[in-house]
């Protein structure tokens, strides 16, 4: 992420995703603590959305445990958007 806009992008592409309750990303660490409902949605739909977003997803360890949490990190140059 580069400036604020980056944070801003990604928390509202993951709130607004079907199922997310919380999110809050983190400028300095690269970070983003989702807390989702699991009967709506999943850790592979939200990296789909951060992908979106423009972001590569990497999920912390120990993030499957609630709340869940996963990193985001800028796609690379020259990626094409999925």
């Amino acid at each position: 992420m580069t400036c604020a806009s980056c944070v801003r992008r990604l928390e509202r592409a993951l709130g607004a995703a079907e199922g997310v309750r919380e999110v809050a990303v983190n400028f300095a660490s690269e970070r983003a603590r989702v807390t989702f409902d699991p009967s709506k949605t999943d850790t592979a739909r939200l990296a789909v959305v951060i992908r979106a977003a423009g972001y590569e997803p990497v999920l912390a360890a120990g993030a499957l445990e609630e709340p869940a949490e996963a990193g985001a990190r800028p796609a690379p140059r020259g990626t094409p958007d999925a």
